[in-house]
């Protein structure tokens, strides 16, 4: 009879999922991850199987509260240029936890595993995809409810809207960057607020 799991498995790879964060893939070793989470070897591997299985769980993890934390800010209500700056406030100037310094998950894991794992960094870059992709989703619900120009492009604008918020996370790592996040964040609007109708800006 197999032995009933007695831990919560989804605040344990959370858990886990904070140590790979901030140490990386690589330097994070089976032996730390346990003792992280006071679970024996048999009790990681029968949950979540090995390091790279554990690791693809925690990049879902990851990516999908990323996903459900998005969907709870862009809602389509409000004009795009302030949906989407309080998209990036949410994450990089009022985190829910001070997880801030660590920068982006999906980004660092894909630099340090480029070369090194290149299975792991094909899933990481699609979960990005992913992101990026939902982005660009967002983007054309709004232009179809007509909250963007019809002549604007989704696309580019969420290969826009994506790099910037790539670009902060990096600057966000430091206390200086932080300092200025708001004001960059507002100029960054710009193009957003080029794209919508003029009638987003009449109040």
């Amino acid at each position: 009879m197999p032995r009933s799991i007695s831990f919560d498995e989804h605040e344990t790879l959370r858990a886990i999922g904070q140590l790979f964060w901030r140490n990386g893939y690589t330097a994070t070793a089976m032996d730390q991850i346990c003792e992280h989470v006071s679970l024996t070897k048999p009790s990681i591997y029968n949950t979540y199987g090995d390091k790279a299985t554990l690791f693809r769980k925690v990049v879902d993890w990851y990516a999908d509260e990323m996903g459900e934390q998005g969907v709870a800010v862009l809602k389509g209500k409000a004009p795009v240029s302030e949906e989407v700056a309080g998209l990036l406030r949410h994450f990089l100037v009022r985190p829910a936890s001070d997880i801030v310094s660590q920068g982006c998950l999906l980004t660092s894991s894909m630099m340090e595993l480029q070369f090194s794992e290149p299975e792991l960094f094909d899933y990481v870059v699609k979960r990005i995809d992913r992101v990026r992709d939902a982005i660009e989703t967002y983007l054309s619900t709004a232009r179809k409810d007509g909250l963007l120009k019809s002549d604007c492009d989704p696309s580019a604008l969420s290969e826009y809207v994506f790099t910037v918020f790539q670009g902060l996370r990096m600057q966000s790592r430091t206390s200086a960057g932080r300092i200025n996040l708001e004001r960059t964040i507002s100029t960054a609007m710009g193009p957003l607020r080029d794209a919508e109708p003029m009638i987003n800006h009449g109040h």
